[in-house]
């Protein structure tokens, strides 16, 4: 299986908003690592499969699933901010719950794809994937209350990314019709995310869960 690069290469500020305060750059250019981390980096299938192997099945359930813990710990760190310094934040929790679903959705396809593909390392890849989400969720969360605009940054670029990846897929000659219907969903998510970039910090609602995250995690 052969690697290309392309998809993940660098950050292209274009796709964020312009009218940012020069301060933000550093919470943009962390973002953007994040979403690079999160996405897998430039690591992708160079070729065009005609058919698909479980090594397709697991780069995608790797990548969806680095993705679902920072789209949930941003969901319950917004969660909290509504009954604390932020309650505009509710109009925004509707998209975040569906972006969850989406990263629901692709996780039972991959999955079930990984079955199929490789039956005998089903069980140990479901386990990893989910073992993978447990153990970054904290870090997603504290990241989340010191900043949730980094992890709107790090999601929008991760969407890019991998909406670039479906879109690939799509025009194979082994295409899922779920690929088009994951690209789609992850540019809306990529736009929805690059309109809040500028999010400020709840220290209230950050400071409760740092708490959380050391008295539950660290200690």
């Amino acid at each position: 299986m052969s690697f290309g690069k392309g998809f993940g290469k660098g950050f292209d500020p274009t796709k964020f908003r312009s009218n940012l305060p020069s301060g933000d750059n550093a919470r943009r250019q962390a973002g953007a690592f994040l979403g690079n981390i999160i996405a897998g980096h430039n690591t992708f299938i160079g070729d065009r499969p005609n058919q698909y192997s479980a090594g397709h099945a697991k780069h995608f359930l790797s990548v969806e699933c680095s993705a679902a813990s920072p789209t949930l710990a941003l969901l319950m760190t917004e969660y909290m901010s509504c009954f604390l310094l932020k309650p505009e934040r509710a109009m925004i929790l509707p998209t975040l719950h569906r972006e969850l679903e989406h990263r629901s959705a692709a996780i039972c396809f991959w999955v079930k794809q990984s079955g199929n593909l490789d039956p005998r390392g089903a069980i140990p890849l479901r386990a990893f994937a989910l073992l993978s989400q447990l153990v970054s969720f904290p870090f997603w969360l504290a990241i989340s209350a010191v900043s949730p605009a980094v992890v709107h940054c790090a999601l929008a670029n991760a969407n890019r990314i991998t909406a670039m990846k479906y879109s690939s897929l799509q025009t194979g000659p082994s295409s899922f019709r779920e690929f088009g219907i994951f690209a789609k969903e992850s540019e809306e998510y990529e736009h929805y995310h690059n309109l809040h970039i500028a999010t400020n910090t709840d220290f209230i609602a950050a400071l409760l869960i740092l708490l959380i995250v050391y008295f539950c995690c660290l200690r």
